[in-house]
């Protein structure tokens, strides 16, 4: 019995003459990056972004030794709309890399796991408990987040969400269990004396001011 041809379906069809002999899934190592400024930084060359659209790549053709930061959002409204965030100015060259459904869990935790140590991989979720276990279940592990400052102020904006809240009763348990970052500690306290959600829509509709925190 002859080997399986190896490489893309493109390869194995040049080879064999029947792509389908290919087992791999197409999209296996493809990821969806965008930029904070629109201004996408990327294997020496910048490609500009509109509002709205992306970056869809397979992360082995990426040069990784010079990103020093990556952020990553599962909800696809706040990938596809990242430059309204108002973001550290130091992090304008991060990589915004979406963790979401129809994108592969392996490319992306490839990808992740590529990337040089020094890399910062930060979490940008929603301002609620299930944010929180996000942060702090998500492999790879991720090593910082953006959060609001932690005033009760915010919570003025999201004040039809409190059903949302009191069905995160699992989130909450769980990271009661677990000890905080320290970092975090005054942000959990507020969140549950407060009881709202405040969504990553909220915080873009509203210009709310992130900052990067350690974990």
């Amino acid at each position: 019995m002859l080997p399986l041809p190896t490489g893309n379906r493109i390869e194995v069809s040049k080879q064999t003459g029947n792509e389908k002999l290919f087992s791999e899934d197409p999209s296996r190592h493809h990821i969806l990056l965008n930029s904070p400024t629109g201004q996408f930084n990327i294997n020496g060359s910048v490609i500009p972004l509109t509002m709205g659209s992306s970056y869809r790549c397979d992360w082995r053709e990426l040069n990784l030794n010079k990103v020093n930061a990556v952020i990553i959002i599962e909800n696809l409204q706040a990938f596809d709309y990242i430059q309204m965030a108002q973001i550290p100015k130091e992090l304008e060259n991060a990589w915004i890399l979406y963790r979401g459904h129809d994108i592969s869990t392996k490319a992306r935790n490839d990808l992740l796991n590529a990337l040089p140590q020094q890399t910062k991989i930060i979490g940008f979720v929603d301002y609620d408990l299930a944010g929180f276990k996000i942060l702090l279940t998500n492999f790879p592990k991720i090593t910082h987040c953006l959060f609001p400052s932690a005033k009760k102020q915010w919570f003025d904006l999201a004040k039809g969400t409190r059903e949302r809240f009191k069905k995160q009763q699992l989130e909450e348990k769980y990271c009661d269990s677990i000890s905080l970052p320290k970092n975090l500690q005054k942000h959990w306290e507020l969140l549950k004396k407060e009881k709202y959600c405040l969504s990553q829509e909220i915080m873009l509709s509203h210009n709310i001011p992130l900052i990067e925190y350690l974990l």
